[in-house]
């Protein structure tokens, strides 16, 4: 997982190596539709993208999977990158979140069409949601990942699921 590292600018970078390259995901400026960030590898840029500032810091994780980097950037509409590959973009997706990995494989939240699945191994997987809980700040049920499992509440149909996926 990416080191947090407090900026002048009152912002967190996010630092990782893999093998004897250097990431990094900065806050660079603000512009008219959100704060702009920068994924960056050796110094050099990688990718740009925009996020909506809301009550916490939308530049969330950066994680090393397996020699695959990882890059959550939340905000209004939270993106997945994976190796620089937009996820939203990928899926066609209202947002992506929370990414983990389970026996090697990629699993994440994902919303389409106003409604929440999960991704695992590049496949929805299960039935689909009305909402899940996910907690970037507070007041929330959060989503737990770790240990290979990746627990979340769902609810469809006015029913409300504890779900554990391992």
């Amino acid at each position: 997982m990416g080191e947090r590292v407090k900026r002048e600018t009152g912002f967190y970078d996010l630092q990782i190596s893999i093998g004897t390259d250097d990431y990094e995901a900065n806050f660079v400026d603000r512009s008219e539709v959100g704060y702009i960030y920068q994924l960056t590898k050796n110094g050099d840029v990688l990718l740009q993208a925009t996020a909506q500032f809301t009550t916490y810091d939308p530049n969330l994780n950066l994680w090393n999977m397996d020699g695959t980097l990882v890059w959550e950037l939340g905000g209004m509409q939270p993106v997945i990158f994976v190796d620089g590959e937009n996820l939203n973009e990928t899926y066609r997706l209202e947002g992506s979140y929370f990414p983990y990995q389970i026996n090697g494989n990629l699993i994440f939240v994902a919303r389409k069409n106003g409604r929440y699945s999960i991704v695992y191994d590049g496949k929805f997987t299960g039935p689909e949601f009305d909402a899940i809980e996910m907690a970037y700040c507070c007041a929330m049920v959060p989503l737990v990942r770790g240990s290979g499992q990746y627990w979340f509440v769902g609810s469809r149909e006015g029913k409300t699921y504890l779900v554990s996926i391992r």
